[in-house]
């Protein structure tokens, strides 16, 4: 019997078959391989920018897109803002709950404040409990409002879960051509300056060398 694909003539009939079977056996396989391999590196490139505990995005990734927002700032002149969140008292749940509902709140704040942003903002743990907000295209008048709205949203997660805890902010807006990596430094001033003269509030102040405290 001839093989159709090759014109070979065969004693036995089924090997024409069985070729064409191994054919398309090994094309399936192949195909299958790369279809994980595909999945593997974008599920290593998702892992690479997410924070393992919170979901929200990494440090890395972080800076990553708020250099890109920093490129775009400066070319348009449009503004964006950057918030710095710190939990008060966080050690203080951990030393007396336990890790795991030190875990547990991380979560819930990281879930808290990207439901309470915009799909366009970032949202960040840059480690331990600090997480920081990049709003694109944000002024300083306009982060104000979006600024109180994580906290009161952060403020009735503590409550309703009876979390001894409470939240500090610091907000910088760039109004123009800004060093991506200052302004977070700026912003975790503000936060700080917070913390040491009470906590539970949000200072503002935009991207020069003085910061207006809380």
């Amino acid at each position: 019997m001839a093989d159709l694909t090759s014109g070979h003539t065969y004693a036995n009939s089924a090997i024409p078959a069985w070729n064409s079977a191994m054919r398309l056996g090994f094309f399936l396989i192949i195909t299958f391989l790369i279809i994980k391999i595909r999945k593997l590196l974008e599920y290593e490139q998702a892992t690479s920018r997410t924070d393992f505990l919170t979901g929200a995005s990494n440090s890395r990734s972080f800076y990553e897109s708020l250099k890109v927002e920093a490129g775009r700032s400066a070319r348009s002149g449009r503004p964006y803002s950057v918030a710095y969140i710190d939990v008060d008292n966080f050690k203080t749940v951990n030393d007396t709950r336990g890790h795991s509902i030190g875990d547990e709140l991380l979560l819930a704040v990281s879930s808290t404040v990207r439901q309470t942003t915009r799909s366009q903002d970032i949202v960040a743990r840059l480690g331990g409990d600090e997480f920081a907000v990049l709003l694109p295209e944000t002024s300083g008048a306009q982060v104000r409002p979006a600024a109180d709205k994580i906290r009161e949203q952060l403020l009735g997660l503590a409550r309703q879960h009876q979390w001894p805890v409470t939240f500090s902010i610091g907000v910088v807006t760039c109004n123009g051509l800004c060093d991506p990596d200052e302004i977070v430094r700026q912003a975790d001033y503000l936060m700080c300056e917070v913390k040491r003269t009470g906590k539970n509030s949000i200072a503002y102040g935009t991207y020069t060398k003085e910061i207006s405290g809380p």
